[in-house]
C-alpha cells in the first residue's frame, strides 16, 4: 500500500556528508525514492533535530533513527514514542555481538534498546534481520543497500580493452574498528595469499597493491608487513573524487573477511561497488558475498587463471552481466516500495493504536540519573524535555540538581535537596511515614530517617563504601553502584517508574540497577552477544 500524499517522516542520520558511506550508499537514494510513493522525508542530522526538536516534533507523523542508539537519541525516541510518534529504527552495524571494550561502553544494551522501542525495524542484511528478531522484536524487514546504474560504467570497463602487463589490485574500507577484529587485521592475515597470487601472475603482469581507507596509524604496520613479503603496496587516503579515479584503473578488488557475528552481518556494498567500477573481485565465504556467485570469486587459485587466461573482451562480458544482476537484484525502486509498503502498514497500526499509548502518569515527571560520566548535552536535552535531573554531588559535585541525593553529616540519614522543579514534583509525594528532621525555609532540604528496610540497607552499604573508595577503584565503583541503587529504590518507592539512567563506560554499576523491562531486554541481549 502507498501513504498518503501528505505523510510526512523525518529520517534523523548522524552526519550528512558525501564522505559517509551509509549516507551516500544507502540513505538518500532509498529516501529520495520514498519521495515516489507519498512520502515527503526530510533527513536531518541529529544535532539539528535536537536544536530544533520542539518546532519539528508536531509536524512529522514518523521518525527515523538511521543507525543511531546513543543517549541522545534514546531520549528522543522515548519522548516520541510518549507522543504518539511512530518510530522506526534503521540497523546497518551489527553492535548486539560481544566484545570486551563495546560491552563495557554499553553499545549492546542501548542498540537493544532502541530495538525494543521502535515500532518496527529495517535491517541492512538477511543476518542482522535475524539478529533483531533473536532480540524478541519479529516486525522486520530486510532492505539492503541499493545498487544504481553509473554513467560512467562503460568507462569503468575501458581499463580491459587496454590492458598491458601492470595490475593494480586495491583493498578499500573504513579501517580501526575499536570493539570488533575486522578491515585491516582481515588484510593483514591474508599476506600469505595475496602474496602467492602476486607469484602465480608474476610472469605476465607486474602486480600492485593500493590499500585506499581513512587516515590511521595502523596503515604503517600494514605497509610493514605487506612489504616483507615482497608485495608492491601504497596507501591512498579515503576522498569521495579520488577513490572513484582509484576505481577507474583499479582492475582487481581484494575482500578478505573472517566470519565474526560483526562482519557476516555486514552488506554486499564493498563487492558490489567494486563490481559496478569494472573490477573483478575475490572475497571470502559471507553470506551477503555468497549471493553474488558466480559474480565474485572465492577460491584464489580459479581467480588466478581466470586472469591469466581470459581475454580483455571476455572479463568485460562477465563484468556487464554481474552488473545487470546487481542492478535487477538490489534495485532501489525494489526498495522502495517494499519499505514504503512497511512504513505504510506501520502507520495505520499507529493511527489504531493511538487512543491507547503508554504515557504516565502526568502528575510524575521522567527521570534523568546523572551518572559521574553523564554529558552537558544529554543533560541540556533531558532538562528540555521536561525531565527531572537527579543526581547527588557525591557523584557530580559541580552540577545543580532538580532533586540532590546526599548523606546527612547529622547520622546516618538520607538527605535530598530540592530546586523549585523539585518541590513541585517531588516534596509532596514523600509519604508521611518518614520522619523529615530539618526542612529549609526557603527550598529545600530535608534530612530523613526510618527509611524502608531496603533502603536502609543500600545507605549503609553508601556509606560504608564512601569511607573505602579512596583506597581502591573496586570501592568507588561499589560507592557509585549503592549510591545509585539508594536514589532509584527511593525514587520508585515514591511512585516514579520511568527512570533514565545516563552513565557512559560503567556498565558494572548500571547492571544491578536495572528496572524489570531492562533486566528482561539485557536477557535476551545476551541471546545475541556470541
Amino acid at each position: 500500500m502507498n501513504a498518503k500524499e501528505d505523510t510526512k517522516i523525518i529520517w534523523v542520520v548522524e552526519q550528512i556528508s558525501e564522505r559517509n558511506a551509509g549516507y551516500t550508499i544507502r540513505t538518500k537514494p532509498i529516501t529520495d525514492a520514498l519521495n515516489n510513493y507519498g512520502f515527503s522525508v526530510k533527513i536531518i542530522e541529529l544535532s539539528d533535530f535536537i536544536a530544533n526538536y520542539q518546532k519539528l516534533k508536531p509536524s512529522y507523523q514518523m521518525v527515523v533513527f538511521s543507525k543511531l542508539y546513543n543517549d541522545l537519541a534514546l531520549l528522543l525516541a522515548y519522548d516520541l514514542k510518549k507522543s504518539g510518534k511512530t518510530l522506526i529504527f534503521d540497523l546497518f552495524d551489527n553492535y548486539l555481538t560481544y566484545s570486551p571494550t563495546s560491552l563495557a561502553r554499553g553499545l549492546q544494551r542501548r542498540m537493544a534498546t532502541m530495538v525494543s522501542l521502535a515500532d518496527g525495524v529495517i535491517a541492512s542484511s538477511e543476518n542482522m534481520k535475524e539478529v533483531v528478531h533473536r532480540l524478541g522484536h519479529q516486525n522486520v524487514i530486510h532492505i539492503g543497500d541499493p545498487i544504481q546504474a553509473n554513467s560512467n560504467n562503460d568507462g569503468f570497463l575501458k581499463k580491459w580493452s587496454s590492458l598491458n602487463d601492470k595490475l593494480i589490485f586495491t583493498w578499500f574500507g573504513i579501517s580501526g574498528n575499536p570493539f570488533y577484529r575486522a578491515g585491516l587485521i582481515d588484510l593483514i592475515e591474508s599476506v600469505r595469499r595475496i602474496a602467492n597470487l602476486f607469484r602465480q601472475l608474476e610472469p605476465i603482469y607486474q602486480c600492485k597493491l593500493v590499500i585506499c581507507t581513512n587516515d590511521n596509524p595502523e596503515i604503517v604496520k600494514v605497509l610493514e608487513v605487506m612489504r616483507s613479503h615482497s608485495i608492491p603496496t601504497y596507501f591512498q587516503l579515503w576522498e569521495p573524487d579520488s577513490f572513484e579515479v582509484l576505481m577507474s584503473e583499479t582492475h582487481c578488488v581484494l575482500i578478505p573477511t573472517n566470519n565474526s557475528p560483526f562482519v557476516i552481518a555486514k552488506t554486499h556494498n564493498r563487492a558490489s561497488t567494486a563490481l559496478m567500477s569494472g573490477c573483478l573481485v575475490l572475497v571470502d565465504d559471507h553470506p551477503e558475498y555468497n549471493k553474488l556467485l558466480p559474480y565474485v570469486y572465492q577460491n584464489w587459485s580459479i581467480f588466478a587463471s581466470d586472469i591469466l587466461n581470459l581475454k580483455g573482451e571476455q572479463i568485460i562480458g562477465k563484468l556487464k552481466k554481474a552488473q545487470e544482476f546487481l542492478i535487477s537484484a538490489y534495485s532501489t525502486e525494489k526498495f522502495a516500495s517494499q519499505l514504503a509498503t512497511f512504513l505504510g502498514n506501520e502507520l495505520v497500526k499507529s493511527r489504531e493504536n493511538s487512543n491507547s499509548n503508554n504515557s504516565l502518569d502526568s502528575n510524575f515527571l521522567p527521570v534523568f540519573l546523572v551518572g559521574k560520566n553523564s554529558g552537558g548535552p544529554k543533560i541540556k536535552l533531558a532538562r528540555m524535555l521536561n525531565y527531572l535531573c537527579v543526581g547527588s554531588k557525591l557523584i557530580r559535585p559541580t552540577l545543580n540538581y532538580d532533586i540532590e541525593f546526599g548523606i546527612s553529616n547529622y547520622g546516618d540519614f538520607l538527605e535530598i535537596t530540592f530546586n523549585k522543579k523539585g518541590i513541585k514534583d517531588c516534596l509532596p509525594k514523600i509519604p508521611s511515614n518518614y520522619e523529615i528532621l530539618r526542612k529549609e525555609a526557603k527550598l529545600i532540604k530535608v534530612v530523613m530517617r526510618e527509611l524502608s528496610s531496603d533502603n536502609q540497607t543500600k545507605l549503609m552499604q553508601v556509606k560504608k563504601y564512601q569511607k573505602l573508595k579512596e583506597s581502591w577503584v573496586d570501592y568507588e565503583n561499589k560507592f557509585y553502584q549503592y549510591m545509585f541503587s539508594l536514589i532509584i529504590g527511593f525514587l520508585r518507592e515514591l511512585g516514579y517508574s520511568e527512570l533514565f539512567f545516563n552513565e557512559e563506560g560503567v556498565e558494572d554499576i548500571i547492571y544491578p540497577n536495572f528496572s524489570d523491562q531492562e533486566l528482561d531486554i539485557y536477557e535476551r541481549l545476551k541471546t545475541v552477544m556470541v
